[in-house]
């Protein structure tokens, strides 16, 4: 008997998952981090918020990429409130 995958358990790549298939691996990434493996594959995707930060550091990948539901880019032309 064969199974297929419903395409409800399929979910699209995001940042995270395209950095670990391209570029290295969740045991890398977590060692990096100083945490398990299991951890981070627990992940799924979704880099938990309190981990952004130093995923962003480790990875180069940038926050808003990571967690575009926690974090926004910064509109073009925007400024930081500093005067010129």
């Amino acid at each position: 008997m064969l199974f297929r995958e419903s395409k409800a358990n399929i979910r699209p790549m995001n940042a995270l998952d395209e950095y670990l298939t391209v570029r290295g691996n969740t045991a890398r990434l977590a060692n990096a981090l100083g945490i398990t493996h299991a951890a981070v594959t627990q992940w799924k995707g979704k880099c938990p918020a309190e981990r952004v930060i130093s995923v962003e550091v480790v990875t180069g990948i940038p926050r808003e990429a990571l967690r575009p539901d926690l974090y926004r880019r910064a509109p073009l032309g925007a400024h930081n409130g500093a005067a010129a």
